[in-house]
């Protein structure tokens, strides 16, 4: 491998790492945007039985931990490989 080669393959991995973490850090702030406007309606005194939510947020754990740390009920969709388990299984 020559040199040159190698330097452009590094800066493919470089450049699939960044985007990753662009990609992640994107949804992030998007699903801090949600929790945000959730908190926003609680202030406001809204009452609401249940938050539903697409497989887009379900996907992500630490988005149904702060529903659940706030206290609420939630149903959310789920894509078919991600695994569920009952509460309490470790």
């Amino acid at each position: 491998m020559t040199s040159g080669a190698l330097r452009s393959g590094l800066g493919s991995a470089v450049s699939s790492s960044v985007a990753r973490y662009s990609a992640t850090a994107r949804v992030w702030r998007c699903l801090s945007v949600q929790l945000a406007e959730v908190d926003r309606v609680i202030a406001g005194s809204a009452r609401f039985g249940c938050v539903l939510a697409d497989a887009g947020y379900g996907l992500s754990a630490p988005f149904r931990q702060e529903l659940t740390r706030r206290n609420l009920t939630w149903a959310v969709g789920i894509p078919r490989h991600l695994k569920v388990y009952l509460v309490g299984v470790n």
